[in-house]
């Protein structure tokens, strides 16, 4: 039986706008998953710790999952609050995190081999202020292993573009992350 409440969720997130054949692919691969639960052990949360921010990101050699490192913020401030965002279009606007607020992981959805749809995780705290005048920005490929060191210990990941890239036949081949991360101190 279909998930309705996991379709209603993506409609309500934004995903009406998608194109028909990856509509279909999403109806069909979400139908799949509630049918056989085998899909479902792939669905995780990759989330840093309190107190902590994201470093960087890689992939798995053996899988090609996205994998976090995540390090203690200058203040090893504890006192911050976590929300879940809409899952992200990857139609190459910037996505992310809201001023104030930094990328602290993700919740994962595996939609087809090796593609996965990420919905941000953002935390924000009273003590940190993020300068959004002093960015750099950081490219994640599928195709590369090695890790993505996004941040130093001054600079908190917030804006993401992401990028699907399709084949002729048009099912999504890679998936390319460009990360910014501002500089960030105490208030």
């Amino acid at each position: 039986m279909v998930d309705l409440q996991l379709l209603e969720t993506c409609f309500l997130a934004g995903y009406t706008d998608m194109r028909p054949e990856m509509l279909v692919q999403f109806v069909i691969f979400s139908f799949l998953c509630t049918t056989f639960s085998v899909c479902q052990a792939r669905d995780r949360t990759e989330m840093c710790k309190k107190g902590e921010h994201l470093a960087s990101i890689s992939r798995n050699q053996t899988t090609g999952a996205i994998q976090l490192t995540c390090n203690k913020l200058l203040n090893n401030d504890k006192d911050t609050s976590c929300t879940t965002l809409k899952p992200m279009k990857c139609d190459g606007s910037k996505e992310g995190c809201p001023n104030g607020s930094w990328l602290a992981g993700f919740d994962i959805f595996e939609m087809d081999d090796n593609v996965e749809m990420l919905q941000p995780l953002c935390c924000t705290s009273k003590t940190i202020r993020i300068n959004q005048k002093i960015c750099s920005k950081n490219m994640l490929r599928t195709s590369n292993n090695d890790p993505l060191p996004i941040t130093t210990s001054s600079r908190l990941n917030q804006g993401i573009w992401c990028y699907l890239l399709p084949n002729r036949s048009g099912r999504v081949l890679k998936t390319v992350l460009v990360i910014e991360a501002c500089k960030y101190d105490k208030q």
